[in-house]
C-alpha cells in the first residue's frame, strides 16, 4: 500500500515500522507539507495523520484531503483516549470510567 503519514514526533518511526510490512511510505511533519505531498503524490491508499501538528490541526487536514478526495481512507493517530464507533453499553461505560476513575 502507499501510505502517507503525518506526525510531527513520530512519523519516521511509523514510516520504518509500515516498510517492514512491505508498504511505500511518504511522510510529513505538519499539515503544509502533507498537502503538497498529497497534491503531488495522491491520492494515497491511507493517510495516517495525528491530531496535534504545526499548522493547522489534523481535523483541518482531514477536511482538506476529504474536499479534493471523498473517498480518501484516513486513519487517525493520538495519545488521546478515543472511543471508536460503534460502541456498545459496556464500552462506553468502560471508557468513561477509565477516563474519569468513577464508577458510572
Amino acid at each position: 500500500m502507499k501510505i502517507l503519514v503525518v506526525d510531527d514526533d513520530f512519523a519516521d518511526g511509523i514510516a520504518q515500522m509500515l516498510r517492514t510490512g512491505g508498504h511505500t511510505v511518504v511522510t510529513a511533519d505538519d499539515r503544509d507539507v502533507a498537502q503538497k505531498l498529497y497534491n503531488k503524490d495522491g491520492p494515497f491508499d491511507l493517510v495516517l495523520t495525528d491530531l496535534l501538528h504545526p499548522g493547522l490541526d489534523g481535523v483541518g487536514l482531514i477536511q482538506a484531503i476529504g474536499q479534493k478526495n471523498p473517498k480518501q481512507k484516513v486513519g487517525i493517530l493520538t495519545g488521546f483516549p478515543v472511543l471508536c464507533k460503534p460502541f456498545t453499553k459496556d464500552g462506553l461505560l468502560h471508557f468513561v470510567e477509565s477516563l474519569t476513575g468513577a464508577d458510572v
